[in-house]
This record gives C-alpha cells, sequence and structure tokens, in this order.
C-alpha cells in the first residue's frame, strides 16, 4: 500500500481491552506490516486541520456528541469514515454499569446517527451485525484475532499442571451479573475442590469473594495490557472461565476471552453462544451445565489437556490470526479509496 495513504485513529480510551483488540491493536500491526500511516487521537484533540492530512477517518466504538461532532467534520470534508463496534450498545443489560450512559435515548440516537453516517462500519460477530445491518449497508464482520508476535502459543508447564488447579476469570465490574449468574456452582466447586484456586484479574467480585476461604482465591488488580498477557501465561491457569448470561446483550459478544485462555495455556469454559461454539472450548447451556463444564476442565489428565489445547490453538492459528484478519482491513481500506 502507498505510503501517502494516512489514517486518523480516534480510540475512547487507550488502557481499554476493546480498544486493543479493536483499534490499536489491528491498526498498529497494520502499520508495523504495511507502509500505511497510522495516527492515534481522542475526540478532543481532533481539528478540521488534522482531518485535512488524512485519507481515512476511523472511529473505535464512537457515542458521544463529541464523536458525532468528529464525524460530521470527516463527512464534510469528504474524508470516508469507519466505524468500530464490538458490543451491542443498543441493548446493554440494566445491571451492566455502563447502562447509565448507553442506556440514555440521547446517546443511542448519537450511535444510530454515526451508523448512518459511515461509510463502513466493521463489528466482531456476525450476531451483533444483524442488529447494525438496518442502519447501514455496509457492515463487515471481522473478527477479534490474535497477534502472533505478541501472543506466541508455548505448550504450559506440564510439571506445575496437576498441582495447580487454578481457575482464572478476568473483567470488570460490567460483568458483575454474568458472574453471579453461575456464582452458587463455583462456590459449590470451591467447597468440593479444596485443592482448587480460583483467580480474579479486574474486578475483585467480592459478592462471591466474600465467601470464599483466604487461601482459595486471589485478586489481582488490572495492568497494562502487556503486563497481562505475560502474568496469565506465568500463571499457568488450567480453566478460564467466561460466564455470560444469556441475554440479547451477550449474545453479539466475542471471542477475546477464548483466545487469551488459549495463549494462557488453558482451557475455556464459556456460554454456548455462536462465538464460543470452537473446537476444544467447553460450553454450557445451564447454570449446572456450567459446574460440569468447568469439572470435567479440572480432572483432564496432562495428555487430555494437550489435545484439547492443541486442538483449539490449531483452529485460531487458521482463523484467527491478526495477520489473516488484517487482510480484511486491508481490504476494506483500499475499497474506501
Amino acid at each position: 500500500m502507498s505510503k501517502n495513504i494516512s489514517i486518523t485513529c480516534i480510540i475512547p480510551d487507550i488502557t481499554d481491552g476493546t480498544s486493543f483488540y479493536r483499534g490499536i491493536g489491528p491498526l498498529s500491526h497494520i502499520k508495523r506490516t504495511s507502509d500505511l500511516n497510522v495516527s492515534l487521537f481522542f475526540p478532543d484533540q481532533v481539528n478540521d486541520a488534522l482531518l485535512y492530512s488524512s485519507d481515512i477517518v476511523f472511529m473505535q466504538r464512537p457515542f458521544s456528541s463529541q464523536h458525532v461532532q468528529v464525524a460530521e467534520m470527516a463527512k464534510l470534508q469528504s474524508k470516508p469514515l469507519w466505524l468500530d463496534y464490538d458490543d451491542d450498545l443498543f441493548n446493554v443489560d440494566v445491571g451492566n454499569p455502563t447502562y447509565y450512559l448507553y442506556g440514555k435515548a440521547g446517546i443511542k440516537n448519537n450511535i444510530k446517527n454515526l451508523i448512518e453516517m459511515a461509510d463502513v462500519v466493521t463489528v466482531s460477530t456476525e450476531h451483533l451485525a444483524n442488529k447494525l445491518r438496518g442502519m447501514n449497508n455496509n457492515i463487515i464482520v471481522i473478527n477479534n484475532g490474535l497477534d502472533l508476535s505478541l501472543f506466541k502459543y508455548r505448550k504450559p508447564n506440564l510439571e506445575r499442571m496437576d498441582k495447580n488447579n487454578l481457575v482464572m476469570w478476568r473483567g470488570s465490574p460490567t460483568h458483575t451479573k454474568d458472574v453471579l449468574s453461575v456464582a452458587n456452582q463455583i462456590l459449590q466447586i470451591h467447597d468440593e475442590r479444596p485443592d482448587t484456586v480460583f483467580e480474579f484479574i479486574g474486578d475483585r467480585m467480592w459478592l462471591l469473594t466474600e465467601q470464599m476461604k483466604a487461601d482459595q482465591f486471589i485478586h489481582t488488580e488490572w495492568t497494562t495490557i502487556a503486563k497481562y498477557k505475560h502474568h496469565i501465561y506465568s500463571r499457568n491457569p488450567k480453566a478460564f472461565i467466561v460466564p455470560l448470561m444469556f441475554s440479547d446483550f451477550n449474545r453479539s459478544k466475542s471471542n477475546i476471552g477464548w483466545l487469551e485462555a488459549s495463549f494462557a495455556g488453558s482451557l475455556t469454559i464459556a456460554p454456548s453462544i455462536s462465538e464460543f461454539e470452537q473446537p476444544s472450548v467447553f460450553t454450557y447451556k445451564t447454570q449446572e451445565g456450567f459446574k460440569d463444564a468447568l469439572n470435567q476442565v479440572l480432572e483432564l489428565n496432562d495428555t487430555d489437556h494437550l489435545y484439547h489445547l492443541d486442538r483449539t490453538w490449531n483452529h485460531i492459528l487458521e482463523y484467527y490470526t491478526l495477520d489473516a484478519l488484517n487482510e480484511k482491513r486491508i481490504g476494506l481500506i483500499k475499497g474506501l479509496l
């Protein structure tokens, strides 16, 4: 691609995991592996003069009136507008702490206007694409993927595996209701398997952990993406849980938890929704099914664990690497120009 092509990349939060997987990560990877020029900005840094020097304006998860102003500025200059969403922001659950923002009629109207203005909208799942296609006829699904220069596969430490029945969860308070939906099952396993330790990265989930023994749970504060990926690999979890309620909002959820679990050498327990119906992901349809799936993973011997890990990792290498998925983005960029 021509080195003269310039993309202004506008992101809401430089530390946000979704911004990493949907904005900073893929576009920085394109910048490193092509002649494309990508510059990162927050919305309040954008002005007319900045957009004059841009060929394409990319906005990740735009929602505010300020985002609308930037989009209108881009359209007045006839700049192609590319938006990206990883969540169904029209159907955020009432129990989600971000509902106070995305549940507002004005915010929903902003998002609708932005989608209608866009030349193209990329999303992470087919379910989310189907929800948005009535507002824009150019919705493209680009799944989340792993940048193999950052997330390299290494076999788990077999010497520790059986001694380290570690169950890992990571997330923010936005997932409180999701975790509490299987809290009874987690506590049952906690009581029935005293050799099992649960690690909560990010939110402490105190409503659950206050009922756990001090030597059976660990709370780890959230940190940078780079430190986080090193941490989850070094911890060598046997199981990685991604509990989600079966809600319309969650059916648009993407596969990040599974990708990170596989990198860490762990097997994933996740609800039976389309993005998690992957080889050797242990899915569940009921609360008791969650417990059964987690027990099944904890009871695997080393050989069987590695069989499932290699099976799921080979699937990632075939379909979910950032190198392959960015070919779609490069094709999109060429199409916009």
